[in-house]
């Protein structure tokens, strides 16, 4: 029977009919109608229904074509959404797909994304993730070692490599001669390089030195056929056993063979101070020593001789051909000691026979008994497979064996002895005479026994073998040597679905390298059959048949040629590695197709491939497919992505050993100010440096300019698209193109949208239309001549009747080659009934290029109205220091506008309750990321950004609000607590736990066994713990949520440590430091301290580690960017050990110069001006402009080069200086810059108005004469002139006008008037002469006239000027004033002609002198400073000053606890307390109190004080000795303080009140300390402190300080 399964809709799967039918052995239309359908048959799509015959018990399932038409087959529903295919039911009914719809996408192929790196269809090998590489044994910075041990994986070669060679077997070999000079012994070694076949072996080296340079060597290779013969010197299988003992005479030594298949021994014995008597003359003479060698069955009791007593043993030695003989004897004692050597040729069927005593003797013959009266043996038939020539070793021995040397050098003998069955031995040596005295030596020692296991010759079929027999005496160093070779792999098999057959593909290439990773297919010689047959070990080729296309086209892209830089081309990529490592086939495929850009996909049982490379749009998506408010798009932040990439990869000019070097982006330097976030990536398989480095710009550019992200869901459209597909996007809410939607209508060259579109003139629009046929055609449309809104357009051609567009088709609609944005899809998912999602990263052709910046970015988006940013996202970052100090910053990213309006972007912040915002920073157009550094922990923030564009105009700001306080309930449990000694330092412990899921965690919190507190705060998931002594470490961490409540249990975890000598050292003096001047601020790096465990380094200004006074920067970094006052100085940079403390510092100097002055120029604007700067430097983060005018003095900062000023009518001095970190450069040199007058508007109003009303009633007049006898008007013509005038007088005004006849309409009939009324006076005329002397009161204010202060001396030029007296109210400027005498008015003040000066006043200025007196006594600078401060603040005097010389005047106070406080109730103060307490005094006071929990609360301490303090004495001792307070500032300076202006109660400097409690237990205790006044590092405090409460505030002060 065979089972039919339909399915009619395939967006209802469950829906589905099931029937049985009678197998009639006929094709599949016997069945069913395959038209229109996809069939597949047992989970195969069938391609050619006329040649496929179904067999009993198969199934065929049934589906409507899914493909390019889909509305064909379900119409309407394209205004529906769509279901798509669940996993599950995929697995059921849809192995294989019938179109492009792959499996593994619905199921959601998954894009890996993360670190610095980001690419949207690579899985990069970024370091830092666990990778392959770091488990491989054949790539590293060093040759590949030869592995010894057992279970390594068996390695699979593609292309060239040097694998890591897996010894199989080792054997030392002995010659046994009397010649001293000829006695050697032979390393015989044999290696195994992976699975074969490969094509070649060479270049076989030890080390680095070639096999060639070595004397006395013999190599094998067989590259991996399973047919291959045995390597001739290794015919059975040799184990050595290392004895390395003493033979004492008379003393057996008893050794049992490591198997239990031994049927050949062999015994080596050694004299290694040589064989030798000395004789009188003082020279060698012959000693002889004598021992015996015996052998038992293991497990029984009886000794037995070799042979028997001085009867002679046949022992046969190695041999290529020595398992053809058999049954070998001798005739005994009487057959001589001596070596007989049998040699067969390759043409011969007998063995020549010759001993080393007795001579050449008869022939052997295959097949037959051998005798020749001494030795006798069985000689096997000659069989096919046999080899056909080689030689055979005989040795004739003695049990008891004696050797005879007169040599000092080392002597060595070997014995082999023929068992009489496979098994295991017991072997004994026994030295019998070893005559050794004053002047003989005869130590001797055992060092081998080699057991041989005689099963068969073993040929290791299939696998890649190098055997090496190498005289080792004088030429090598002991151990195995480290060999290792080149091999290569050129071809692989894979099944071509064109032809039918296997074919023969390049192993270079990295698709058919995963291709065979996948299906494995071997060419295996048939021993049975003699036939060379087709084996596959892994996916069948009928997997691969549907997607056959995809793998042929991605091979053929691998193996384009690219150009070089060189200008010589080479194949694009080329894949040559060894698999050594454990993983999948799916994981090895996956990591050989990232080599080719390429990722491989399931769909179903098929295998297809997608390549990362230039595409064209398959799809567009507009807003009437995209489902509604399903639209989401993101940007990464450049901030995270890196700027260049330190590759890794493994050259084959270097011997496949890790070879790095850097890529940078071509935009690297554009903003040096970013940090230099390298990111390392390791390319596998990639062994030239031209591919490694167009991989490097590959991902650069992938980096910089894949940025956007999209997500929307959509409707059947998204059925024909599949991973790696390039889409166009039409949207509105990105703003990518001008519209989308759906065609109502179209005929001709007309189309009517679903919307009014808005086209301008001047701009090119096209449309984009996608067809029922899912085909996309653009057609540009008409220009228009005005700004244009419509729902009907009109397109250049008219549709031909194949693209005519139908009603619902979806359109796009844009500027031309803008209508879409290109995006390629990296994720499709099922979501929810009738819908799928689809992920896309933005697409850029340019990429792919090798130099991709000379290709601009194009903008997709429509140049928006609205300057503000988007999508603000805010982060809470926490850092713990090592030392316990927690930092909290608040990371801020956002979007930028899409158009390039935004030129720069303000940031503003501030906590909740608080009123006003607060500055951050002004960044450039180019920014989208901020940090707010040390943050409260305990508040929460808003941060508003605003964006100004080139004008200097601001966009709405946007606001978005970050909770650093949280809830009330207590988080979960931490998960995955572990603990490990570091692996170098073990006074190390790394600590690492799961992050809790809760979205308000604030922190976790560390504890020991006992459940003390260790750690207060720790922000991240890890923290390294200092151990200092060996024993049992116990851990418990607890979760802290925003709130301040932590887990309600401990997660635990132990580990025993032993510590070893130097891993507490004292820290190592920094090796090398740069500095840098950046905008930021001063770039300090520094090589890390390795030698010991470093909690944190110090920077600092002064050598007092420890103390706050000099201290630069706390961090646990190498990298910081500090704040420097001075341009010139030294900086100290220390190492910290919780242990041991500091180390030496490293001084580094710095001196930075100023600055260079700007170069300014103006800009006359209307009230004012703009000033413009060129030569803006790239270290300034500003500039300073000084603008001085007569009235007013400002000075105004920008970031940019441009700023604008408006002010009064005047003449203005201005300077500028750029300002870096540091401060302010040289001032540039001044200009003048001049704002003229303007008229009053109200005034010229009323003069307009004044002159309308008076021509309105001179009109009158003209119309009836004197018809008021107040007022007349008279007129005179000359009509040959064609002039006329007129005398009007009203009776509020005078006119006089002359003006043309006929009142001409040239817009100048008026020549000449003048007008006397209300408003003023005006004389109109094309000359006006003045002859008399002219008063002019107030302004002269009409244009082209002299105005008010614009005479300067650069504008008055005279060739003599005397006599002149004039009042200066200004400023006089010219070069030298030469004179006798200058002097005021009054005569007070005058300079005379030799300089001196009377009656001067100096006022500020400022007067530069070594000494000034006053009345006889020398005058010296006072100090005077009014600020308000706080307690804990810091108070700077100049260098010269000092608090010991200084007076603080009180202008008022706040209360003691106005600022914070903390209050307490109960008996005893817990640690909460006391941490508390303690904060307040070492932050707020700059004490530290000697306190512990438990303490009553009612004084600070009841066992600490005995009597009565006085208020100035605040060294309160305690019982144990010590002080209650010591001071880490600096102690109090008194007679500091002095109250001006506060009344009331005035705080002590210092004092503290005593508890008068009856009570004997507290009585004598301090109850409070009051404090108010400064330190003698310059640290103000003020308030009060006890057990139950305390708190600090703040003061008004003036501070007066002598030199």
């Amino acid at each position: 029977m065979i089972e039919i399964v339909e399915i009619k809709n395939p967006f209802e799967p469950n829906k589905k009919e099931r029937k049985k039918v009678e197998c009639t052995d006929g094709t599949l239309y016997s069945y069913l109608d395959p038209t229109d359908k996809d069939v597949y048959l047992n989970g195969i799509l069938v391609l050619d229904p006329v040649n496929c015959f179904p067999q009993d018990g198969n199934q065929i399932v049934v589906t409507p074509h899914i493909g390019k038409s889909i509305k064909g087959i379900l119409g309407m529903v394209a205004m529906l959404a769509l279901a798509v295919y669940a996993p599950v039911l995929a697995a059921k009914w849809l192995p294989a797909t019938a179109s492009k719809l792959a499996i593994g996408l619905m199921t959601g192929a998954i894009t890996m994304v993360g670190g610095k790196l980001i690419n949207s269809m690579l899985r990069l090998n970024q370091i830092g993730s666990t990778s392959e590489n770091s488990q491989s044994t054949s790539y590293g910075w060093s040759l590949p070692s030869v592995q010894t041990y057992e279970g390594g994986v068996i390695a699979e070669t593609y292309g060239e490599c040097i694998p890591t060679p897996q010894l199989l077997m080792c054997h030392v070999e002995t010659t046994n001669t009397d010649d001293q000079d000829k006695n050697v012994q032979y390393l015989n070694l044999l290696y195994c390089g992976g699975w074969g076949p490969v094509d070649s072996i060479s270049n076989i080296r030890i080390g680095t030195t070639p096999i060639e340079n070595f004397t006395d060597v013999q190599i094998e290779t067989r590259l991996g056929e399973n047919n291959q013969e045995p390597i001739s010197f290794f015919p059975t299988t040799v184990l050595d056993q290392s004895i390395g003992l003493e033979c004492a005479e008379n003393k057996p030594l008893i050794r049992t063979t490591d198997t239990k298949k031994a049927k050949k021994l062999e015994v080596t014995v050694e004299f290694p101070n040589g064989l030798y008597k000395v004789n009188d003359s003082g020279d060698y003479d012959k000693n002889t020593a004598e021992f015996q060698i015996m052998y038992r069955k293991t497990g029984t009791t009886e000794w037995k001789d070799f042979g028997g007593d001085d009867s002679n043993h046949i022992v046969k030695s190695n041999g290529r051909l020595s398992n053809i003989v058999t049954n070998v004897k001798s005739i005994g004692s009487a057959a001589p000691l001596e070596v007989w050597t049998l040699v067969a040729k390759k043409d011969k069927d007998t063995l020549s026979v010759t001993g080393s005593i007795s001579g050449k003797k008869k022939e052997a013959k295959y097949g037959e008994h051998y005798d020749n009266g001494i030795i006798s043996f069985d000689l096997k038939q000659r069989e096919i497979f046999m080899k056909k020539e080689g030689t055979i070793t005989i040795t004739v021995q003695k049990s008891t064996f004696s050797l005879t040397k007169a040599t000092s050098q080392a002597v060595r003998r070997s014995y082999q002895f023929e068992m009489p069955e496979a098994g295991q031995y017991d072997i004994r040596v026994v030295g019998t005479k070893l005559p050794t005295t004053t002047r003989a030596t005869a130590y001797m020692t055992w060092s081998t026994l080699s057991s041989f296991i005689m099963d068969s010759a073993y040929s290791r079929p299939g696998k890649v073998l190098i055997g090496l027999r190498i005289k080792a005496t004088n030429q090598l160093s002991g151990g195995i040597p480290n060999v290792n070779w080149r091999q290569i792999r050129n071809t692989v098999h894979v099944f071509d679905w064109d032809t039918g057959t296997y074919v023969e593909k390049d192993a270079k290439n990295p698709i058919w390298a995963a291709y065979d990773m996948l299906h494995n297919c071997k060419r295996l010689y048939n021993i049975n059959t003699n036939v060379e047959e087709y084996v596959v070990e892994g996916v069948p080729a009928n997997n691969f048949k549907q997607y056959w296309d995809e793998w042929k086209s991605a091979a053929a892209y691998a193996d384009e040629e690219v150009l070089m830089i060189s200008g010589e081309k080479e194949r694009r990529f080329r894949f040559d590695a060894v698999m050594d490592t454990t993983q999948t086939r799916w994981e090895a495929a996956q990591k050989a197709a990232t080599s080719g850009r390429a990722t491989i996909l399931r769909h179903g049982t098929q295998y297809g491939i997608v390549v990362d490379r230039p595409s064209n749009i398959v799809q567009v998506f507009g807003e009437g497919q995209i489902v509604k408010s399903s639209f989401k798009g993101e940007y990464s932040s450049r901030d995270d992505r890196a700027r260049s990439v330190e590759i890794t990869y493994n050259d084959t000019d270097n011997d496949y050993k890790n070879t790095v070097f850097m890529v940078r982006s071509p935009n690297y330097a554009n903003n040096l100010k970013k940090n230099d976030n390298t990111a390392k990536l390791s390319l596998f398989g990639v062994t030239r440096r031209s591919q490694a480095y167009r991989e490097g710009m590959y991902l650069m550019a992938t980096n910089e300019r894949q940025l956007q992200t999209v997500t929307f869901g959509t409707d059947i459209g998204g059925m024909v698209c599949e991973y790696g597909d390039v889409i166009g996007i039409n949207h509105a809410v990105p703003q990518f193109g001008d519209a989308s939607g759906r065609i109502v209508k179209a005929e001709g060259n007309t189309v009517v949208l679903d919307k009014f579109v808005e086209l301008k003139p001047n701009k090119n629009h096209s449309i984009m239309i996608r067809l029922e046929d899912d085909s996309i055609i653009t057609k540009q449309i008409q220009a228009v001549t005005e700004e244009t809104n419509t729902d009907t357009i009109t397109v250049i051609g008219e549709f031909s009747q194949q693209e005519l567009p139908k009603r619902y088709d979806p359109y796009m609609l844009g500027e031309a080659n803008k209508e879409v944005k290109p995006f390629r899809i990296t994720k499709i998912t099922k979501n929810g009934d009738n819908q799928v999602t689809i992920t896309a990263t933005e697409y850029d052709a340019a990429v792919y290029e090798l130099d991709y910046s000379r290709y601009p970015v194009i903008d997709y988006a429509k140049v928006e109205k609205e300057l503000s940013v988007k999508d603000i996202k805010l982060t809470k970052i926490v850092n713990t220091l090592k030392d316990g100090t927690v930092l909290c910053d608040i990371k801020v990213d956002w979007v930028l506008p899409i158009s390039n309006q935004c030129k720069q972007v303000q940031v503003y912040y501030k906590r909740t309750n608080e009123e006003t915002y607060t500055l951050l920073n002004t960044f450039s157009g180019n920014e989208t990321s901020a940090v707010i550094r040390s943050v409260l922990t305990t508040q929460n923030y808003m941060v508003r950004i605003i964006c100004l564009n080139d004008l200097g105009i601001a966009g709405p700001g946007i606001e978005k609000t970050i909770y650093i306080a949280g809830k009330e309930t207590a988080p979960a449990v931490v998960k995955q607590f572990t603990v490990i000694q570091d692996s170098i330092n073990s006074s190390i412990l790394h600590l690492q736990w799961a992050p809790n899921q809760e979205p308000d965690i604030y922190g976790y919190r560390l504890y020991d066994d006992a459940g003390k507190e260790l750690v207060n705060y720790i922000g991240a998931t890890n923290y390294t713990f200092f151990a200092t002594e060996s024993k049992t470490y116990t851990f418990g961490i607890k979760a802290i949520n925003t709130s301040g409540i932590e887990s309600e249990t401990a997660t635990k975890i132990s580990i025993q440590i032993t510590i070893t000598e130097g891993s507490i050292a004292v820290p190592d003096k920094v090796i090398s430091a740069s500095i840098e001047l950046t905008k930021e601020g001063v770039l300090l790096e520094w090589t890390p301290i390795t030698n010991t465990y470093i909690d944190f380094y110090e920077v600092r200004s002064n050598s007092n580690t420890g103390d706050l006074q000099g201290l630069i920067v706390k961090s646990n970094s190498i990298r910081e960017i500090i704040q420097l006052k001075n341009r010139k100085g030294d900086l100290l940079i220390y190492g910290h050990n919780p242990v041991k403390g500091y180390g030496p510092g490293l001084n580094v100097s710095y001196d930075f110069q100023k600055l260079e002055a700007p170069i300014v120029t103006s800009v006359n604007m209307v009230k004012g001006f703009a000033l413009l700067v060129s030569n803006m430097p790239s270290t300034a983060n500003s500039i300073r402009f000084y603008i001085v005018g007569s009235a007013k003095k400002d000075i105004l900062n920008s970031t940019g080069n441009t700023i604008t000023y408006t002010g009064d009518a005047d003449i203005y001095r201005v300077k500028a200086a750029f300002i870096d970190a540091i401060g302010e450069g040289i001032e540039s040199n001044e200009l003048l810059v001049t704002v003229s007058a303007t008229i009053d508007p109200a005034l010229l109003d009323k003069e307009s108005l004044g002159l309308k009303e008076f021509d309105k009633r001179v009109n009158e007049l003209s119309a009836e004469f004197n018809k008021v006898s107040e007022e007349y008007s008279v007129t005179v013509k000359n009509l040959k002139k064609d002039v006329e005038t007129k005398i009007s007088q009203l009776d509020d005004g005078i006119d006089l006008k002359v003006t043309k006849g006929l009142k001409a309409l040239d817009g100048n009939a008026i020549l000449s008037r003048i007008n006397l009324y209300e408003g003023g006076v005006k004389i109109d005329g094309k000359l006006i002469h003045i002859t008399g002397d002219t008063l002019i009161d107030g302004n002269i204010i009409t244009n082209k006239m002299l105005q008010a202060n614009s005479i300067t001396a650069d504008k008055l030029k005279v060739d003599s000027l005397s006599a002149l007296s004039a009042y200066i109210g200004g400023t006089l400027r010219g070069g030298k004033l030469i004179g006798t005498e200058i002097q005021n008015e009054s005569g007070t003040f005058k300079v005379d002609e030799q300089g001196n000066i009377y009656g001067v006043n100096i006022t500020g200025s400022r007067i530069d002198a070594n000494s000034v007196y006053a009345e006889g006594q020398q005058l010296k600078p006072v100090y005077v400073k009014r600020l308000d401060v706080s307690s804990g603040d810091k108070i700077e005097l100049p260098a010269g000053y000092s608090w010991d010389k200084t007076l603080i005047f009180l202008r008022w106070i706040s209360g003691a606890m106005d600022n914070d406080y903390y209050a307490f109730s109960g008996q005893n103060m817990g640690q909460n307390e006391v941490d508390a307490i303690q904060r307040i005094a070492q932050e707020r006071f700059k004490i530290t109190l000697n306190m512990r929990a438990g303490w009553g609360m009612n004084g600070f301490g009841n066992d600490l004080v005995q009597d009565n303090v006085s208020g100035a004495n605040e060294d309160i001792a305690s019982k144990n000795g010590g002080r209650f307070i010591s001071f880490n500032q600096g102690r109090p300076v008194y007679g500091v303080v002095q109250y001006s202006s506060v009344s009331g109660e005035r705080p002590p400097v210092f004092s503290v009140s005593i508890s008068q409690s009856n009570s004997s237990h507290y009585k004598g205790n301090p109850t409070t300390l009051f404090a108010l006044g400064v330190t003698e590092k310059g640290y103000f405090y003020y308030g009060k402190m006890s057990a139950r409460q305390g708190g600090w505030g703040s003061a008004g002060i003036t501070i007066m300080s002598f030199w």
